[in-house]
């Protein structure tokens, strides 16, 4: 499997549940790379009155898309948070 697999995985680690959802491939052609994808899904899920240490704030990792690509500096990987 290489680069992107235009899925999600989210965890719920308060109710030790996880999901895989289906990315909106729009949404990975707007938002290229894993910092844009990020700050999307903090952006649209994280309520601007969040405290960012509190247990609504979310911390979202993601790669790149050239990641397992085998490119010069392709193995990256962005974490999107809202901090203090």
């Amino acid at each position: 499997m290489n680069g992107w697999t235009g899925r999600c995985l989210r965890v719920n680690l308060t109710e030790g549940k996880h999901t895989i959802e289906e990315l909106d491939s729009g949404d990975l052609d707007k938002f290229l790379g894993g910092r844009g994808l990020g700050v999307k899904i903090v952006s649209d899920e994280v309520p601007h009155d969040t405290e960012p240490l509190s247990e609504g704030n979310k911390l979202v990792f993601c790669s790149g898309p050239m990641v397992g690509t085998g490119a010069i500096t392709g193995a990256s990987c962005n974490v999107v948070t809202k901090s203090p």
